[in-house]
């Protein structure tokens, strides 16, 4: 039987090229554009968002529908990165070396010093029902 799971991650935004050199605004930019690929995805039932755009921190639970809370975080994992990549920035450490490796993002949107680069901080399944 199935159950609804949110899949909470916790990421760190970087760019080689600071946020600061074009304005927050950027950020804000590419966060709202991660944010719509992770609601188009059929998989995400919902998704929240808690941004520190300052310390470029962002907050984003995804709520997943699957039979366990570790089917959940890995499809919410494959979701989210997807969603990152569909938004022409790059995750490092969400996956595993080996598929980090054979990923890219679909749109290189900016040049490579200023992709962003999404870096996990925490991921956590925190609520089952």
């Amino acid at each position: 039987m199935k159950k609804q799971h949110r899949v909470v991650f916790d990421f760190k935004v970087t760019r080689r090229i600071g946020w600061e050199v074009n304005g927050l605004r950027n950020l804000s930019d590419h966060l709202e554009a991660v944010t719509r690929a992770a609601e188009q995805s059929p998989i995400a039932s919902k998704v929240d968002v808690t941004a520190d755009l300052e310390q470029a921190t962002i907050e984003l639970s995804v709520w997943v529908e699957a039979p366990t809370a570790a089917d959940a975080e890995a499809l919410a994992t494959l979701e989210v990165g997807e969603a990152i990549r569909h938004a022409g920035a790059t995750h490092v450490g969400l996956l595993s070396s080996a598929e980090e490796a054979r990923v890219a993002s679909r749109q290189q949107r900016w040049a490579g010093l200023r992709t962003p680069a999404w870096h996990p901080r925490r991921l956590a399944v925190v609520k089952s029902a």
